[in-house]
């Protein structure tokens, strides 16, 4: 998890103005450093689901080894556009968190962390139920 800054300033540190969220999230709230900076989100006009569905069925099946054109299909995500930096133009698209490596390596790192815990906690109430 990490912490999130709602009104998008950075030097706003008060706690009524940070959240805690994952780092999927935060690469989707970020687009521009997802798609741009780390290489790793990809921008559709169409989906299925809602973003926040995306997040959760994409967390769901990185824990059993989904390709990304698996998870892809499976979202129903179609047609594939560049990222720009226009609020207007990306408040209509969905955002899909790749497995290609991020450029810096520490998203890679933040997210194979959540995924693991993810597992766990799927496994540990499969378990209990059984």
């Amino acid at each position: 998890m990490m912490v999130h800054h709602i009104d998008d300033d950075p030097y706003n540190n008060k706690i009524e103005f940070l959240e805690t969220i994952c780092p999927m999230c935060n690469l989707i709230l970020h687009v521009g450093q997802g798609a741009v900076l780390e290489g790793i989100v990809d921008l559709y006009k169409e989906s299925k689901f809602s973003q926040e569905d995306i997040i959760r069925i994409t967390r769901q099946l990185r824990v059993f080894g989904k390709t990304d054109n698996e998870i892809i299909q499976k979202l129903g995500l179609k047609n594939k556009v560049e990222f720009r930096q226009d609020l207007n133009y990306l408040k209509n698209l969905f955002g899909f968190i790749t497995s290609r490596e991020a450029k810096s390596g520490l998203t890679l790192r933040g997210l194979s962390y959540v995924y693991n815990e993810y597992k766990k906690q799927f496994e540990a109430r499969e378990s209990s139920h059984g």
